[in-house]
């Protein structure tokens, strides 16, 4: 009756979608629609199939059946010692082979199958399960509700019509959020009952993918498709692909993003812009790595990158440069002006080395003392995380890239590609992917799409894992910081004691219940377990540990031997220990981690150098400034040409007297303010833009050849 039900409304209509899917070509936007209609009657039709019919639990039906058949096993075998006693006592014949008593007995036989069968089949809950006429009460309603038949196949309607104007995106997602919730129910609440929500969670299942399906596979716009095979070019291995900036635009990342959010009913974008930003850096910075690879195919021996390359390479530069410059105003303007005294300043530049990770474990003891609640540091860290997101300028490792990038572009050396610089390329490439990702995974794709970038993930993942691998190294190595690098073969030692420990303050909370020690201690354990040993350096898993044995102070000087805390306290002193002989070792590599913190310094000044290397060409270019243009000398500071007179004359050419003087001086006052350790590395940058500006006038002749001789 059930099935009959449903046979004009989901049978046939499922008849007809698999019909078209053998005359539609595979893979195909048609093709791809009605499987996701067949998937959405699939699973209306087994969904309203099983449904309970009864209130009464499938699992006890067969133990009333057994109930059932022992009454009547009891009956036939009762009728059969009353034959046996009547033919004893009236023929002397206690076990009569009559036919009747033939009978009784196979169908006890039979009957004592039957139970055997059934009591295979009896299922047995928990005593504290909920009454099934509950689950019963709520599965019908849920499909006379948000799964019927008329309301599922409305929405299916909806979809197909396909209206910019109609709101079946957000019909769409609120069906998703409530079968998702109910089949959420079912598994917690319900869980005793698998027998039965098992099968209506999976067709609810099928019913959510047909409906997505649809949904995604619509017709896309040109700038969807553009973003999809910017994503598979970026999955490519770098052999010979070419690859262009102009391929993902902010207008066509922006326009996707719109359109996928109000294909899902949601029209606002939070931290829409910052991502769009950082996606797009994402990109220019696998963009510049590929150009790279490029460029050293198309250089000779005496020859610099031209052409197209140079051009792309240079348009990337300038952007990077520029929004680099654009972030750090703006957080000179968050931050204000203020002056900083020379000891905040020795402080600031002591915590680089030495940051002060035992602070957030001593928050969570303060407030706990002050009786405090913790979400006020939570969203104290909140509004710092999101001060700091805010601020999306060049990070280190991406400022260290790009400047290696300009300099090995236009050094005019050619270099031997080996795979080295291709997985480089791979992996900044893949990093550019992946941010897409939350963009490309609700687009259509075509079929091949998927199988294509097996291999980029599998190669992702065996790069990463070789990372891993090396990061377990169970010695620090000679460049390693021990208060900012991690070292997981270390860290992981303090996970077995800090799980007894939790066990052991848990045991006790119970005997104390709400003491602030053991509270506090429980959740500085909870807190240090949950840092990612992969990313957290072991300095601060250190500090986890070290405000740990300090608290635990205040409990052991007062407990009894029986409320102790006992060895896993003991376990935490030693590893503390022994990690604090790691860090007296680690304190031989200071000079070094200075000398590499003072590198990374060096190349924070590469936006502004670019701005203003570029800044000289256009100034010089400019009618509007109406500066007298005259022969003059290559505009260093005197005291490059001390004792050298004749240079002067010989290096003479025209040039902007007033930018090039004002240049100079920056440059001079930009070397001689470097220290011992960024010295040579300012030099180097200046190096860079040399290689770069003598590139542009091989190319383009002698235009800027006094900004060359200055530098």
């Amino acid at each position: 009756t059930s099935l009959r039900c449903h046979v004009s409304t989901l049978l046939i209509p499922l008849v007809e979608r698999i019909q078209l899917l053998n005359v539609s070509e595979k893979g195909s936007l048609p093709w791809k629609q009605h499987v996701a209609h067949a998937w959405v009657y699939i699973g209306l039709l087994r969904l309203h199939l099983l449904v309970p019919s009864s209130p009464i639990d499938p699992g006890r039906k067969p133990a009333a059946k057994v109930e059932e058949l022992d009454h009547f096993i009891e009956e036939l075998q009762s009728n059969i010692h009353s034959y046996s006693l009547h033919f004893g006592l009236s023929c002397g014949d206690f076990n009569p082979d009559l036919p009747t008593t033939r009978l009784l007995v196979a169908q006890t036989e039979l009957s004592s199958k039957k139970r055997t069968s059934q009591e295979k089949k009896i299922i047995e809950r928990p005593p504290n399960s909920p009454p099934f006429h509950d689950l019963f009460r709520e599965i019908h309603h849920f499909c006379k509700t948000v799964s019927s038949t008329s309301n599922v196949l409305a929405l299916v309607d909806l979809i197909d019509r396909h209206d910019s104007e109609s709101s079946y995106r957000s019909q769409e997602l609120n069906w998703q959020c409530s079968a998702a919730s109910f089949c959420s129910r079912l598994s917690t609440v319900y869980a005793m009952y698998e027998d039965v929500t098992i099968p209506c969670i999976n067709e609810i299942r099928s019913i959510q993918r047909g409906l997505r399906e649809l949904t995604v596979n619509q017709t896309e716009s040109a700038q969807a498709q553009a973003i999809v095979q910017t994503q598979n070019i970026l999955l490519m291995y770098p052999i010979a692909t070419e690859i262009s900036s102009k391929l993902l635009t902010n207008d066509c990342y922006d326009t996707t993003m719109t359109d996928v959010l109000l294909r899902f009913g949601n029209s606002e974008r939070n931290n829409g812009k910052q991502e769009m930003e950082l996606t797009h850096r994402s990109y220019q910075l696998a963009t510049l790595v590929r150009l790279q690879l490029q460029s050293q195919t198309m250089l000779s021996d005496t020859d610099g990158v031209h052409g197209k390359v140079r051009d792309e390479a240079n348009s990337i530069f300038s952007s990077l440069a520029h929004s680099s410059v654009l972030d750090i105003n703006q957080k000179k303007e968050r931050t204000g002006t203020a002056s900083t005294t020379e000891n905040d300043r020795e402080e600031k530049e002591f915590r680089e080395y030495f940051p002060n990770h035992g602070a957030e474990f001593e928050r969570i003891v303060t407030s706990i003392e002050e009786a405090d609640d913790l979400e006020i540091s939570d969203e104290e860290d909140k509004a710092d995380d999101n001060a700091t997101l805010g601020y999306s300028k060049l990070q280190d490792d991406e400022l260290a890239l790009v400047v290696a990038l300009h300099r090995e572009m236009f050094t005019g050396r050619r270099s031997k590609i080996d795979d080295n610089l291709r997985l480089r390329a791979f992996i900044t490439s893949y990093e550019a992917a992946s941010r897409l990702s939350h963009l490309t995974e609700w687009l259509r794709k075509s079929q091949n799409d998927d199988a294509s970038s097996l291999a980029s993930h599998v190669l992702a993942l065996a790069l990463r894992c070789s990372v891993r691998r090396r990061a377990w190294s169970p010695f620090l190595s000679s460049d390693s910081d021990f208060h900012n690098d991690p070292l997981p073969s270390e860290s992981i030692r303090a996970d077995l004691p800090l799980r007894n420990l939790s066990l052991r303050v848990g045991q006790l909370l119970r005997a104390f219940p709400g003491h602030s020690v053991l509270v506090a201690l429980g959740q500085i354990v909870e807190r240090i377990r949950q840092l990612d040993i992969q990313v957290v350096s072991l300095g601060k898993v250190m500090s986890g540990l070290e405000v740990i044995l300090r608290k635990a102070q205040d409990w052991e000087q007062h407990a009894s031997q029986r409320v102790q805390l006992g060895a896993p306290l003991k376990e935490i002193s030693t590893i503390v220990a022994s990690w604090r002989k790691l860090e007296l070792q680690s304190w031989s590599n200071l000079l070094t981690m200075r000398e590499k913190r003072r590198g990374i310094r060096a190349t924070q000044h590469w936006p502004r150098m670019y701005g203003l290397v570029h800044n000289i060409g256009e100034r010089g270019g400019d009618d509007s400034t109406k500066v007298k243009r005259r022969a003059n000398v290559a505009y260093s500071p005197s005291w490059v040409w001390k004792g050298f007179p004749a240079m002067t004359t010989k290096l003479s050419v025209d040039g902007d007297t007033k930018s090039m003087a004002d240049f100079a001086k920056v440059l001079d006052t930009f070397l001689l303010t470097a220290n011992l350790a960024e010295f040579s590395d300012r030099l180097a940058l200046v190096e860079n833009f040399v290689h770069e500006i003598t590139n542009e006038i091989q190319s383009n002749g002698t235009r800027r050849l006094p900004l060359s001789r200055l530098l």
